[in-house]
């Protein structure tokens, strides 16, 4: 099928080879600009259909952005805006107390709350290197050793109740 501007062209050639209209040659002339002119409402047509096409597709995706934006802010109401920064949205930071440990890795300091101290299944890494610098299990393995059962009397400065054999 040729293009719209190719049957106009042939259309002005048509006119200028012809020194007079005759009846039946006014005639072909003006069906072939019918015909031109059904061509191009053919085409608007179309291009009238793809623009509502386009247009309801970006009704949608304005939609879907809208939808994906309230989802970003919801997302970002629950990360971002703690009042403290912490994230963690649950507790007052004003009593908390602070450990500071240094990693024997790369010697970066690491903060945590104490109450982790007296946790079961605790580690604390290093945000940096991530080397473990504290464990629950050693810490209670250390602690185990400074328990002593209060009952028992323990006289560590009564030297003179044991015989000892000084040769």
């Amino acid at each position: 099928m040729r293009t719209v501007k190719e049957k106009v062209a042939y259309l002005k050639g048509m006119l200028d080879g012809q020194d007079k209209l005759d009846e039946e040659m006014s005639k072909t002339l003006m069906e072939k600009v019918l015909s031109v002119l059904d061509d191009i409402a053919d085409e608007l047509e179309y291009l009238n259909d793809e623009v509502d096409y386009l247009l309801d597709v970006q009704e949608d995706m304005e939609d879907h952005l809208e939808a994906i934006g309230e989802d970003l802010a919801s997302v970002e109401e629950v990360v971002f805006d703690d009042e403290d920064g912490c994230g963690c949205h649950h507790h007052n930071h004003d009593d908390l107390d602070v450990v500071e440990m240094e990693c024997p890795n790369c010697q970066e300091i690491v903060a945590f709350e104490e109450e982790f101290l007296y946790d079961d299944d605790v580690e604390i890494s290093c945000p940096e290197c991530g080397t473990i610098v504290f464990s629950s299990d050693e810490f209670n393995e250390l602690d185990e050793f400074d328990e002593f059962d209060e009952d028992d009397d323990y006289d560590y400065d009564d030297d003179d109740d044991q015989d000892y054999d000084e040769d």
